[in-house]
């Protein structure tokens, strides 16, 4: 498109040109044609020496000479001949013929200098018109096929345009359809867990730990202790992880459930697999291990080993600004948690031997385990139990935390079973500034 206009205008500019060339006057300083003709007949005048034919043959060019290209000095030559008293005639004539001879010979140089001066006008005047024809029928050319190649290569943007418009169609159509298979997918995912968790409750699991829920436990340690009593020992266990309100505090309750999450899965990891041992979680972090026909000894070694375990065990969470962090413990440097235990056997109880008594009269009277005496019985021990356990778990928090305490009344910590007594002193605490503390 630019060469088109720059083409256009030369050819613009190399009209202009032509124009004036053909149009300006081929000879400014043209000869007449009578000119030549009247200075060869004054010149045969003088030749013949007759005064009146030079008169007239004077008067013919001065007719002829309207531009005034003769020499003035040939018309003073004449008057001189014709004023002088006593005129020289022949010399007057011989010199009047050599000024005639030399105006001839100039003016036929300078017709033939017009001609050739025309000639070459002529010439470029022709060489302008063939050029500026030339300029036309190139531009004229140029114009139609440079209109023709941006129509071609508008043709060929569109048809590229019309593919990219299809393949975006065709791309958001098909992110349409993953978009509404993720969706899918994400609804029968949902469905899924909803329906896991839903069966989990169902079956009495908790759906955050694996533990057994509060309900679940309970029924299952009604049932244990009607199959065990009186014939089998029984332990009950209650646990709690130490300044659990701290670490919600700290790490947010997303990290306070990874905590729970770790502490349940170690304690279901310490279960021993070829017994009924369960574990049920009791409430927020609070949690009961349950050891069927097991005796204190060997509940007492799995409590050390569960709590060598969690505080070796080093675990990282996302604090409230969203950066991974390790918890740390506020008793056990270098462990991100402790807890505290309280364990008691179910013979330790003073409504035992009266539990054993309910149920042998129901199997004697083949009653049904729903009985309500029995059961009542039972109840009102595993009651009477858990109340036992819970206070010897205050007991190991009031003696400093990380610790256990036993059926013997006496404080078991880590350190101690570890390396010996324990030096450390505690202070003293109610039993409402405990669970407030953790």
């Amino acid at each position: 498109m630019r060469f088109s206009v720059i083409l256009l205008c030369a050819n613009l500019v190399a009209g202009l040109g032509v124009w004036w060339a053909s149009s300006s006057e081929t000879n400014p300083a043209h000869t007449s044609t009578a000119l030549l003709p009247a200075l060869i007949e004054l010149r045969v005048a003088a030749a013949a020496h007759k005064p009146e034919t030079i008169r007239a043959a004077v008067k013919e060019l001065k007719k002829a000479d309207a531009n005034n290209e003769i020499n003035p000095q040939l018309y003073q030559k004449v008057d001189t001949l014709f004023g002088s008293k006593t005129p020289q005639v022949s010399e007057t004539a011989e010199t009047i013929q050599a000024m005639c001879q030399t105006e001839c010979t100039r003016l036929t140089d300078r017709q033939a200098q017009v001609l050739n001066q025309g000639h070459r006008q002529a010439f470029l005047a022709m060489f302008g018109w063939a050029a500026w024809a030339f300029l036309n029928v190139a531009g004229c050319t140029v114009v139609v096929f440079g209109q023709r190649r941006e129509q071609a290569e508008k043709a060929r943007l569109s048809e590229e345009l019309l593919k990219k418009q299809n393949a975006l169609d065709e791309a958001r159509s098909n992110n349409r359809d993953n978009i509404q298979t993720v969706i899918q997918k994400n609804r029968e995912a949902r469905r899924l867990s909803e329906e896991l968790v839903q069966e989990r409750q169902e079956s009495g699991i908790d759906g955050m730990t694996g533990a057994l829920t509060k309900k679940a436990g309970m029924l299952k340690l009604y049932r244990t202790l009607n199959l065990h009593a009186g014939r089998n020992p029984v332990c009950l266990a209650m646990a709690d992880i130490d300044f659990f309100k701290k670490v919600n505090d700290t790490y947010g309750h997303p990290g306070g459930d990874v905590v729970i999450k770790k502490f349940a899965e170690l304690m279901r990891a310490n279960t021993r697999t070829d017994s009924d041992d369960f574990v049920i979680r009791y409430g927020g972090e609070e949690f009961i291990m349950v050891f069927p026909n097991v005796q204190y000894e060997e509940v007492n070694k799995v409590l050390n080993r569960l709590q060598q375990q969690v505080r070796s065990t080093q675990i990282y969470v996302r604090d409230l600004n969203g950066d991974e962090q390790l918890v740390a413990s506020t008793i056990a440097k270098g462990s991100s948690i402790t807890f505290s235990c309280g364990f008691a056997e179910f013979s330790e109880s003073a409504l035992y031997e009266e539990t054993v008594q309910a149920i042998r009269l129901r199997n004697q009277q083949s009653l049904d385990e729903s009985d309500d005496k029995s059961w009542s019985a039972i109840n009102n021990l595993a009651e009477d139990i858990k109340a036992l356990a819970d206070k010897r778990l205050y007991q190991a928090k009031q003696g400093g935390r990380n610790q256990m305490c036993g059926p013997e009344a006496n404080v078991v910590s880590l350190i101690e079973t570890r390396f010996g007594k324990s030096k450390a002193k505690s202070t003293p605490l109610s039993e409402t500034n405990l669970r407030q503390a953790g």
